[in-house]
């Protein structure tokens, strides 16, 4: 970036006025920085420097004879000794003798003017005592001339008071000089200046170069703002602007004026403190004075940002749960910025607790997440990012939200726990998974030989996977165990042995086996012959032996009563006493389910007893729910109850060709929605054929009139209803009592 460049076309100001503050000022030195007028200094020497009575500025020229002395020590004839002196005393000298003193301007300076002070004195008129200004001209400004035989002359001149002489223009050096203007001079000639104060124009300003921010740059914070100042007179005063206001740090740097180049060249640093600005465009400049108080200035235009970016919420591709593969890729949206652009930021991994933590930075101009970040090692971490904008802001890592890394590549690890007699349907396997825990697992079970897995209901209960083997739904035999685990990371692992070794088998059935029976009990006997013995020792016996059974159906005719009987015992026929039989009945509808009904308990012989009443078809069932130890039985009974409706014949005896009027109501129900199905049959003599269908309304009603004609003679029909079973009505097929109709033929 280039400097500023500052070339205000404003009138000069007078030298006072660069002693203004504030706005002021700058605006004052910022215009002299480009102007074409020359500052102004003065160089003073002897009585004009005190207490030094330095007169560095002047210097003797080679080959000046006698002695000179600038600003001689005090001695006991001279205890206040001043000035300049340059003489020629003590001897005759030649012509073209002298004793000068020169003063030179710096480059780029000329001089205005001499302020004076001093004394001449000669002894005869051929010295020429003399201040003489030169460069574009040459000009006597004080002294005689040498006067070669005059008789009268000027022989002395004594200004004890300062007077002031100004130069001709391009005027670069002053000379002071005693010299002999004739072809001998006696001795006598001296020239001694109380006061010599040059005042010199300074043509050039200084060149200033500012370092530490660039043209337009965002700037945060404290920044160092170096400066490199040359003059060709040097450097007298820096200062940091910040929008033409003066900041308190500055530079005044020594310099002496008893010398034509008073000051040094000078670099230097500000710090510049951002944090007392608003954010936005500010211009900064570093003014600087050289010795004549001629000002230049080097800015540049920042943009101030102390506004760090606004907090990122990152996430997880895929969500924070645990991977199994080390690779995350996380994002967050755009932030929006209204200060300087992102530039990149840092980021922080670490346990949780912020305990092992790794950091490291990142650059990209637009962050909006990393594609592929890699933990290195197993477990649960917390990424934390903070971004940073280009002029310098960072978000706070400890304030950042942090977002869940979790890795795990270790699968569980599992064993199947011995079979446990106490607990003889349970199986279990211990898993344990250090760091993600175990999700999910399956215990499955295969009957040898037949190479099919069956999965078993399987919970995870505290570190172990538990299942319930219920040997009432397998066939009995040797199964064998395999366990599947499955952690949260989604490792797999599986077994088939247990925590020994051995391979994990199981012997089915688990329980004690029972035999439930239910139903309608019969009892037959059965006769055998037994022969023993031969010969006349043979004998024959007849052995009884009864044999009871129980059938799964029993028929009760509506609103009657029945009694389902059975036994509990185990497989060798021990009976199981006082126990529980639970009872559930399912209607004869499509999709009914089964609802309990009762409880029963067995006897001291196993047997139990059961009393239903005929309401409708159902299907009861008697379970016996077993224990831990025993298996628990199931037996269906199937209850019939054959349809009911009364039977009604009006008038009971008819004459040929009149009508009769048959009806009855279905009992029980419910009836289907579009009425009961209802046939009226008659006896034909060898079997009953329908002759009409009606349906009953939705009370189950049904009413039907039937002409009677071709009748000759006198005649008895037997007449009856049947029911026949249909869907939605739970009862099975069944017929009225038959009915008797007389109906006589006419003219009998």
């Amino acid at each position: 970036m280039g400097q500023r460049s500052y070339t205000h076309q404003w009138p000069r100001p007078a030298l006072g006025s660069l002693r203004l503050g504030g706005v002021a000022a700058v605006a004052a030195w910022v215009a002299l920085a480009g102007s074409a007028a020359a500052g102004t200094y003065t160089v003073r020497s002897c009585d004009a420097a005190p207490p030094s009575y330095s007169s560095a500025a002047w210097q003797p020229q080679s080959g000046s004879v006698n002695t000179y002395k600038l600003c001689p020590s005090a001695t006991s004839a001279t205890p206040n000794p001043r000035g300049m002196v340059t003489r020629a005393v003590g001897q005759t000298f030649p012509m073209g003798a002298y004793s000068r003193l020169w003063f030179f301007a710096p480059a780029g300076t000329t001089i205005a003017r001499l302020d004076w002070a001093g004394r001449m004195a000669r002894n005869n008129p051929s010295w020429a005592m003399e201040i003489r200004a030169q460069g574009a001209v040459d000009q006597r400004l004080i002294g005689f001339p040498a006067q070669p035989g005059a008789t009268s002359y000027t022989s002395h001149r004594d200004r004890p008071t300062v007077a002031s002489y100004p130069t001709p223009p391009g005027t670069t050096r002053l000379l002071q000089n005693v010299q002999c203007g004739a072809r001998q001079c006696d001795s006598g000639a001296t020239f001694h200046t109380y006061h010599a104060a040059v005042v010199l124009n300074d043509h050039s300003p200084p060149a200033v170069s500012m370092h530490g921010v660039a043209e337009n740059e965002w700037v945060g914070g404290d920044r160092t703002i170096s400066f490199t100042a040359t003059d060709n007179i040097g450097i007298k005063r820096a200062q940091l602007y910040v929008d033409h206001h003066g900041r308190p740090d500055s530079f005044t740097f020594a310099c002496d004026y008893t010398v034509p180049v008073p000051c040094s060249n000078r670099s230097g640093s500000f710090t510049l403190l951002t944090g007392g600005l608003s954010d936005g465009r500010h211009v900064v400049e570093v003014l600087v004075h050289d010795g004549s108080n001629t000002p230049a200035a080097a800015g540049r235009t920042i943009r101030v940002d102390n506004t760090p970016p606004a907090p990122v919420r990152p996430e997880v591709d895929g969500g924070e749960g645990w991977r199994r593969v080390d690779e995350f890729s996380v994002g967050w949206p755009s932030v929006a910025d209204t200060g300087s652009p992102l530039v990149g930021g840092r980021w922080e991994l670490c346990k949780p607790g912020r305990t092992e933590c790794r950091s490291g930075s990142f650059s990209d101009s637009d962050p909006t997440g990393f594609d592929s970040v890699r933990l290195g090692v197993d477990g649960a971490f917390e990424l934390r990012v903070a971004l940073r904008d280009q002029a310098g802001n960072e978000a706070l890592l400890r304030d950042a939200r942090p977002v869940a890394l979790r890795l795990d590549r270790q699968p569980p690890e599992l064993a199947i726990e011995p079979y446990d007699p106490a607990e003889p349907m349970r199986a279990t396997a211990r898993a344990v998974d250090g760091l993600s825990g175990v999700a999910s697992g399956q215990i499955e079970m295969q009957r040898q030989g037949t190479g099919r897995w069956r999965e078993l209901p399987t919970t995870v209960q505290d570190g172990r996977l538990v299942a319930r083997i219920d040997d009432e739904r397998y066939a009995d035999g040797t199964y064998q165990l395999r366990v599947r685990a499955i952690d949260h990371a989604g490792n797999e692992a599986s077994t088939y042995v247990e925590a020994s070794g051995a391979r994990a088998t199981r012997q089915l059935p688990l329980r004690i086996k029972t035999r439930l029976h239910a139903g309608r009990r019969t009892v037959k006997v059965i006769r055998r012959v037994v022969v023993r013995g031969r010969g006349k020792h043979r004998r024959r016996r007849v052995v009884r032996r009864r044999r009871v059974q129980y059938r799964p159906a029993v028929t009760v005719r509506y609103r009657r009563r029945a009694v389902i009987r059975g036994r509990l015992a185990n497989p060798d026929g021990q009976p199981l006493h006082d126990v529980p039989i639970e009872v559930t009945a399912r209607p004869r509808f499509p999709g009914a389910a089964f609802a309990a009904a009762g409880i029963v308990r067995t006897d001291q012989h196993g047997r139990f007893s059961y009393r239903v009443r005929g309401t409708r078809s159902r299907t009861l069932r008697f379970r016996y729910p077993g224990t831990s130890r025993i298996r628990p039985s199931t037996v269906d009974v199937a209850v019939r109850v054959p349809a009911s409706s009364s039977f009604k014949i009006k008038p009971r005896r008819i004459v040929n060709g009149e009508t009769v009027t048959l009806a009855g109501r279905v009992r029980g129900g419910p009836i289907p929605a579009g009425g009961k199905l209802v046939e009226l049959r008659k006896w034909t003599g060898s079997r009953w054929e329908p002759f009409r269908v009606v349906r009953t309304d939705p009370q189950g009603r049904w009413r039907h009139v039937e002409p009677v004609g071709s009748v000759t003679g006198t005649i008895s029909f037997r007449l009856r209803a049947r029911l026949p079973a249909e869907a939605g009505f739970p009862y099975r097929t069944a017929n009225t009592r038959p009915r008797k109709l007389i109906v006589a033929g006419r003219g009998l």
